[in-house]
């Protein structure tokens, strides 16, 4: 069962390099118009991707080994095995200082990683259940969201230290961030509800139900059933 996943992890890996940077094609894939796929083999339980634009780098957390592949993105193949923790979940970089960070929900930490030598430089200590992570690059800040504790941790990225907690989120999980307008949005599985959160003052400015999006989604004109004789009472609902 286990090489399975692995086996099928690696073609999903594959499929998300091509998307994302030309592929070489091989002459009858070109006249034809298709790339040519290219299969990484990853570790073992791969959950996250990450990329960093400026050096062309993929980084994959292997949940099922504890270690971050790191990926050649013009040579596509594996050119780093980082050990980090456990079970790392979460990844992201930092290209403008060549940085990428993973963090572990059974260590309860998140590491530090130069793209330069490809080691951990520092461990941050986190909550009780770390699961995702992003960064803003305009102003070096890595924000990691807790399910457990219920909050979103703010880290300063010149000093790997948690600089503030965010509180108001029921159940946070899925995180980005728009680094032109320091705005951080976080997703509350637990509300169905999206959270607009201020980079600057690291606080809830909004909250977007789930619910206002169906509504807004809802046809605002409904067909009333038939009156007409030649459509029976009991099959009004189903006439036009």
């Amino acid at each position: 069962m286990r090489r399975r996943t692995f086996v099928g992890a690696c073609l999903t890996l594959a499929l998300l390099v091509a998307v994302g940077m030309p592929a070489v094609a091989s002459p009858a894939a070109s006249a034809a118009g298709k790339p040519k796929v290219t299969t990484i083999p990853v570790g073992l339980g791969p959950v996250r991707v990450a990329t960093n634009p400026q050096t062309n780098t993929i980084y994959v957390t292997n949940n099922g080994d504890g270690t971050v592949s790191v990926i050649d993105g013009k040579k596509r193949r594996v050119v780093a095995i980082i050990p980090v923790g456990v079970m790392p979940l979460g990844v992201a970089t930092n290209p403008q200082t060549n940085t990428a960070y993973a963090v572990d929900p059974h260590t309860r930490t998140m590491s530090v990683i130069d793209g330069q030598t490809n080691t951990v430089t520092a461990t941050v200590p986190l909550g009780f259940h770390p699961d995702e992570v992003a960064t803003n690059p305009q102003t070096n800040t890595i924000y990691v969201t807790d399910s457990a504790a219920q909050t979103v941790s703010v880290i300063d990225g010149a000093t790997n230290t948690v600089t503030a907690t965010i509180l108001g989120v029921f159940n946070p999980a899925g995180v980005a961030t728009n680094p032109q307008t320091n705005t951080v949005y976080v997703t509350d599985a637990g509300l169905a509800m999206l959270a607009v959160i201020d980079g600057a003052t690291n606080t809830v400015t909004a909250t977007i139900p789930w619910a206002a999006v169906q509504r807004r989604s809802r046809p605002t004109h409904r067909p009333t059933p038939s009156t007409s004789p030649m459509c029976p009472t009991s099959a009004r609902a189903r006439c036009g």
